[in-house]
């Protein structure tokens, strides 16, 4: 078959007509804008059921033109360090609180409030708290995603065997304080074998909870600074508090199994735990169980958890940080939201928290709103983060008092001239 003169011109230029469709494919793919995202992946893991691959992907699909890259990273504090030291910066991350206080001195954290007073109408579709950890860092530095503040977990079947008035009951009156909880939890702890050692106990919890006493009591712990171990006479009458639950009239133990164990399996009546526990109890729980507030400590002084947020944040050595911004507004829309209701945390957007993805009625608990009712109810902690070898420390010498029992007053007049040591060593070095 013959070939005209005018195809053969045309067939010598296919060839390069495939490679030059080839390099604009290169530099169209080239074109495409990439931001890192990393995050701390947690026990157990699994990123196909991340909410946050999930938003990530779908960001990626309405937006053509970027690609974000979900990175967990493992000893997360430690390798970003690392890289950071090296110049490997990511565009965006989730900033803990002690990371914050890592990184915000050294520069490497954007200023957030010009972003936030650009897009004024998506943050009054967040709860309030969302912002406050300005007064902490005298900055805006990361905007939570999802909160999980904590709730009293209680047995409903446990309280109305012992004839006792719902904790609902109780803090509707103003009546859910230290003595009414002090009362429940007697009635609850029982001895069923009769070898006088409780085989169910009113209440168990982690001593690491000891702050929730004290900011029940309006206590002090450290100086506004944090330069000073403070632990005034409201925040050691609050350790008094929880330490003869546990000595004098044992309705406390820190025996095994672990609380949030010993509550599923009914022996325990009450628990603190933050809002992550529900999904678990759903699935795994063999008590007809409910939430309510925790108390407070007396009438008039209901409790207000105080919120120490870290949340999403941006490098401010990134070169994309517009675009940055416009996936952390994203990530704060209901849509993406809502995949954190799905998960079982609560998310930051009042819309999205208050869905029937998150409140579903035909689930436990009953009163699943109380969570809700605690972050509007929380305030901001304005506390300088302390080194951690100081809260380690701390952790260590209160152990004394939970697991041995010794004096309240001894044990923190010891510890206080190492904690404050500790402090004037680390502020010293700076």
């Amino acid at each position: 078959m013959l070939i005209s003169m005018a195809g053969r011109k045309y067939m010598r230029l296919i060839p390069f007509l495939v490679v030059s469709a080839l390099l604009l494919t290169g530099l169209a793919a080239e074109a495409k804008t990439t931001l890192r995202f990393v995050k701390w992946p947690g026990a157990d893991y699994d990123q196909a059921t991340d909410p946050d691959q999930f938003i990530v992907d779908e960001f990626n699909r309405l937006h053509p033109e970027v690609e974000v890259i979900l990175e967990p990273i493992a000893d997360y504090v430690e390798k970003l360090t690392v890289n950071m030291a090296a110049g490997m910066y990511p565009d965006i991350l989730i900033a803990t609180p002690p990371l914050i206080a890592q990184f915000m001195p050294l520069g490497l954290l954007e200023e957030l409030t010009p972003y936030a007073k650009q897009s004024e109408d998506l943050f009054q579709k967040l709860f309030p708290i969302a912002t406050t950890s300005a007064a902490t860092w005298d900055g805006l530095y990361a905007v939570p995603i999802n909160i999980n503040p904590n709730a009293l977990y209680f047995n409903v079947d446990e309280f109305g065997a012992a004839g006792l008035r719902s904790p609902h009951d109780l803090y509707a009156e103003d009546n859910w304080n230290w003595d009414t909880f002090l009362f429940a939890a007697k009635k609850l702890t029982i001895d069923t074998d009769g070898d006088n050692q409780p085989n169910k106990y009113g209440y168990k919890g982690t001593p690491r909870n000891w702050q929730f006493f004290v900011w029940q009591n309006k206590g002090t712990i450290f100086s506004p600074d944090g330069r000073q171990f403070v632990m005034d006479r409201a925040a050691q009458e609050a350790i008094q508090f929880a330490s003869d639950l546990i000595h004098v009239h044992r309705v406390w133990t820190t025996a095994a199994p672990y609380y949030t164990t010993a509550f599923a399996q009914g022996l325990t009546a009450m628990i603190i735990r933050t809002s992550d526990h529900v999904k678990i109890y759903r699935n795994d729980s063999e008590v007809n169980w409910d939430t309510a507030m925790i108390f407070g400590r007396k009438p008039g002084m209901p409790f207000q958890e105080v919120f120490n947020l870290g949340g999403i944040a941006i490098c401010s050595q990134s070169k994309h940080k517009e675009l940055a911004w416009e996936f952390i507004k994203f990530v704060l829309g209901y849509e993406a939201q809502v995949r954190y209701a799905l998960s079982g945390q609560i998310p930051i957007n009042k819309r999205a928290a208050l869905s029937p993805y998150l409140l579903d009625p035909a689930k436990p608990p009953q009163n699943m709103q109380v969570f809700l009712q605690a972050i509007e109810m929380g305030i901001p902690s304005t506390d300088k983060e302390v080194p951690a070898v100081v809260n380690t420390t701390l952790e260590r010498e209160l152990n004394k008092i939970w697991n041995r029992g010794e004096p309240v007053q001894q044990v923190l007049d010891a510890a206080r001239p190492v904690i404050n040591a500790l402090l004037a060593e680390h502020y010293a070095a700076q």
